[in-house]
């Protein structure tokens, strides 16, 4: 088929297809004449396109699902997760979804009017060579592609990667497959360099604490257990937990989840593979795969496996002793800004940074100034500062970069308090009657809150406990005939769990150092009332940075300097904030 006839079928512009070539989304074969001759297969990925391009998913997704990424699934469920307000087109959209996902037919409710597409809307200007920056989560893979010139974020990547499985007669495993984990992370930024040529280095960032067991050839021979793995707490013999067991030998309290209770649970249990050489983290391994090389691990990650000296640098050689776990069990340590290898495409090597921590890549992505404290407001919640002291008044400290260390504070429960409050409205909701989606919610409790900040309910949002104590729950009070209001209740729960990491703050005995503080997570960048109740809570100003996905754009950052692209004093720079103090006044 010629294009014009292509354009019939699809109802696309001849400038849209050939742009949709341009970026790899279709590969067009060449006549002798040299004019491009089309195939049944290009019409149907056009008129998906076309679909995808309706219900506005970026070509930067849909590139990842021509590139075998993500499926034409995955992009369809994060889209309909994505249209949560009641608007018409939303409520259009949302049927169209439901409807892909059942298999019907993508062409029989295309609109009629001309479709056309904005040529390069998303290829943002920039100079200089780009950073690429992989945040390898819980529950999903983030990337962003950084220019090195000015911090000015190219591109954001972020799918659920859908790796995680059951391990029989283990609930308490909370495992990934490792091995689809490690290959849709290499597709990934296979896909994100083949797209940006200049890509100039590559940082990691990932999930602290879980473990994967490999032979001595690097092979995998079991599942990822997360950190949420809670082998620590069992009782093999009837009486005391493994954490306790390990604590008994040793003199150290590992919590569970760490990768040494993990490997030492993995043994006690029998489950640890025969062949087991070494216990890596899943960045760790991706970033062998890579370069070919052997496992290395920063101290951002050391530390967080348990027996780990934080002033020495190294694993606790008498601990490892005493739990009778070979030192060879754990990859050799690569701190500062270390370049393990190069990731080599047909034409290209690109520098590989050692990989680190998500907490620490969080920091390093957010503060443009180290006496700035962190926020953190997701799922979960967390305030950190950055300090010369490895022994402060409290919380739990973390080697950083450049000969400093991370003072941090987590909430177990932090930003699941509002779902559970969302939660509790829905089921009000839909006892009378009423289909409410969660944004309607969310915009409602919000718009209470802003009301109701002036004399919130009491609220301890310890709903799951604390690490200290996990049997302590939270609790509603001061409750009084005029003050049991939505507005007293949705401020009260902002509060709560602002108050909670101000009060870990308060034990860390950073004040007279910090100079503001920067908001980060989920819940942070969409409640402005939580926002105004962190600054005057802390008494700081409060900055958002302007990227998402804080991770992963420290992560570019890492890489960036380990290549030599950027100067560590220059990367402060590249973070840039949103302009919020208007809206908190």
């Amino acid at each position: 088929m010629n294009i014009s006839t292509v354009e019939k079928l699809t109802g696309l512009p001849a400038t849209a297809i050939r742009y949709y070539e341009s970026r790899g989304l279709i590969t067009v074969k060449r006549k002798d004449n040299g004019y491009r001759s089309y195939d049944e297969e290009s019409v149907q990925i056009l008129l998906q396109i076309r679909r995808l391009r309706e219900l506005d998913v970026p070509l930067s997704d849909i590139r990842l699902w021509r590139d075998g990424v993500v499926t034409h699934s995955e992009l369809i469920i994060k889209r309909l997760r994505a249209l949560d307000d009641d608007s018409q087109k939303s409520r259009e959209c949302r049927t169209i979804c439901e409807a892909l996902l059942k298999g019907d037919d993508p062409v029989a409710s295309f609109s009629t009017a001309p479709f056309a597409e904005e040529e390069g809307a998303e290829l943002s200007p920039h100079g200089g060579p780009l950073l690429l920056g992989i945040d390898i989560g819980t529950t999903s893979i983030s990337a962003q592609v950084v220019a090195s010139d000015s911090g000015v974020c190219v591109q954001t990547y972020n799918f659920d990667h859908n790796t995680a499985i059951t391990v029989d007669g283990y609930p308490d495993a909370f495992a990934a497959d490792a091995d689809l984990l490690i290959r849709r992370a290499t597709a990934l930024i296979a896909s994100v360099t083949a797209t940006y040529p200049t890509i100039a280095s590559i940082g990691i960032a990932g999930q602290m604490h879980g473990v994967i067991c490999v032979d001595e050839s690097g092979e995998i021979l079991s599942p990822l257990y997360t950190w949420q793995n809670g082998f620590g707490q069992r009782k093999p013999d009837g009486k005391r937990t493994i954490c306790e067991e390990i604590a008994a030998l040793s003199g150290e309290m590992i919590p569970t989840g760490y990768g040494i209770t993990t490997y030492y649970a993995l043994r006690r249990l029998g489950l640890l593979p025969a062949r087991t050489a070494a216990i890596v983290t899943v960045m760790d391994l991706l970033v062998a795969r890579l370069t070919g090389t052997k496992p290395l691990i920063h101290p951002t990650n050391a530390a967080a496996m348990g027996a780990y000296d934080l002033e020495a640098g190294q694993f606790q050689a008498d601990v490892l002793e005493k739990l009778q776990i070979p030192r060879t069990v754990l990859p050799d340590i690569a701190g500062g800004y270390w370049i393990v290898g190069t990731y080599d495409t047909v034409d290209r090597q690109i520098p590989v940074a050692v990989s680190i921590g998500d907490n620490q890549a969080g920091l390093l992505g957010s503060l443009a100034d180290d006496r700035r404290v962190l926020v953190n407001v997701g799922t979960s919640s967390q305030v950190s500062v950055i300090t010369d002291d490895p022994t402060p008044l409290g919380g739990e400290v973390r080697p950083y970069f450049d000969g400093k260390y991370i003072c941090s504070g987590a909430a177990l429960c932090g930003g699941r308090a509002y779902t559970l409050l969302k939660n509790f409205i829905r089921s009000i909701a839909s006892g009378l009657g009423m289909d409410l989606s969660d944004r309607a919610i969310y915009d409602y409790l919000n718009r209470a809150a802003k009301e109701g900040k002036g004399a919130p309910l009491a609220v301890s949002t310890q709903f799951d406990g604390t690490r200290e104590n996990p049997d302590a729950r939270g609790a509603i009070t001061g409750i009084g005939l005029q003050n049991f209001t939505p507005e007293a209740l949705s401020a009260g729960f902002l509060q709560g769990i602002v108050e909670e990491l101000y009060q870990m703050y308060t034990q860390m005995g950073a004040h007279g150092n910090v100079t503001g503080i920067v908001a980060s997570g989920n819940a942070m960048r969409k409640n402005p009332a939580l926002r105004e109740i962190c600054a005057a809570t802390f008494g700081k100003e409060l900055l958002l940075p302007l990227h998402t996905e804080e991770a992963a754009f420290g992560a570019a950052l890492f890489g960036g300097v380990a290549a030599g692209v950027i100067l560590r004093g220059e990367s402060y720079a590249k973070i840039h904030y949103q302009n919020v103090k208007e809206e908190i006044e």
